[in-house]
């Protein structure tokens, strides 16, 4: 009898490469560049519309699927810019359009992402909107490995690199 392959599945250690793109064809990412994706499956470390259609894959698989702004990073909200004053930032930070910054908000102490949008003299939009807000995202994913994951990897809910541990 033989052992049916792993399945992309939940608690398993996944290692996915990818290539990302709008619905114009423009690649946007890839694991060219920056390696292989490894998550942890069903902990909510990827696109919830990209892990969706991984579910039940094995090694070798390959898949295109598109996923819509509701299962990547949601829809555009148009009020959610905003305009800082350019002496509230650090005089140290080089800033840079679609850069992101990490805020305080100062009556709740909630922390927010928010992006800038736009860089004037005086002043510096941001925009609370991921920058692929509202965007159909476009995946080309083949399956490299599947593996369980370790105990201290489920209790940790991150995947470890080769070689690492916690002190």
């Amino acid at each position: 009898m033989t052992e049916s392959p792993l399945q992309a599945a939940d608690d398993m250690v996944v290692t996915l490469a990818y290539d990302l793109y709008l619905d114009d064809d423009e690649l946007i990412d890839s694991s060219e560049e920056f390696g292989p994706l490894e998550y942890l499956h069903g902990h909510n470390q990827i696109l919830p519309g990209l892990e969706r259609a991984v579910t039940g894959l094995v090694v070798g698989d390959s898949i295109e699927v598109g996923v819509p702004p509701e299962r990547a990073y949601g829809t555009r909200v148009e009020d959610s810019l905003e305009v800082i004053p350019r002496q509230a930032f650090p005089d140290d930070l080089e800033m840079e359009v679609g850069m992101e910054l990490e805020l305080v908000d100062s009556e709740t102490g909630a922390e927010m992402v928010a992006y800038i949008s736009d860089i004037g003299p005086d002043a510096v939009m941001i925009d609370f909107n991921h920058p692929l807000a509202g965007e159909t995202l476009f995946f080309e994913v083949k399956v490299l490995e599947i593996r369980p994951a370790t105990a201290e990897e489920l209790a940790h809910g991150h995947v470890h690199s080769h070689g690492e541990h916690e002190s």
